[in-house]
């Protein structure tokens, strides 16, 4: 009998250790280091953790029609524009013009509150015109929930 005893104290501390793993598996992840908005974020309110470090905003656009996006007002210093927004056109075929693609504008997150950037789908030499697109998103930039002890 001491024999099925020895093998039970064996396995006692193997599944121990198998559960603990499983257990430190379900922990939640770190943040991302970059969050992704869109057009479809307009008019939201929108909660980043200061730890996110940058946010990217995306919209569709076609620079043929003379139109690009730009930063029309950032409101805050929570949040600020690194670089200028670039353009990526979408895959084409051959030959093919006037094809769309996507703005991009990386924005750095910089510190504790909130910022409201507002960018314009626009001709940039129509100075007076109004923008044919507006979107505005208002980014509150939490400090980060405390590590559990």
């Amino acid at each position: 009998m001491t024999h099925h005893h020895s093998v039970f104290a064996f396995f006692t501390p193997a599944l121990l250790a198998f559960s603990a793993c499983a257990i430190a598996a379900d922990a939640p992840a770190a943040p991302a280091a970059q969050r992704t908005l869109s057009a479809a974020d307009n008019g939201k309110t929108i909660s980043i953790p200061l730890s996110q470090k940058t946010i990217q905003i995306t919209l569709e656009g076609n620079p043929t029609t003379g139109y690009s996006w730009s930063l029309a007002k950032l409101e805050g210093k929570s949040i600020a524009l690194n670089g200028d927004i670039a353009y990526k056109q979408n895959p084409a075929p051959r030959a093919m013009v006037g094809v769309g693609g996507v703005f991009t504008g990386d924005f750095d997150v910089k510190e504790v509150g909130q910022t409201i950037i507002t960018l314009d789908y626009k001709r940039p030499w129509e100075t007076t015109t109004p923008a044919a697109k507006s979107v505005t998103i208002i980014v509150n930039v939490v400090a980060d929930p405390a590590a559990p002890k």
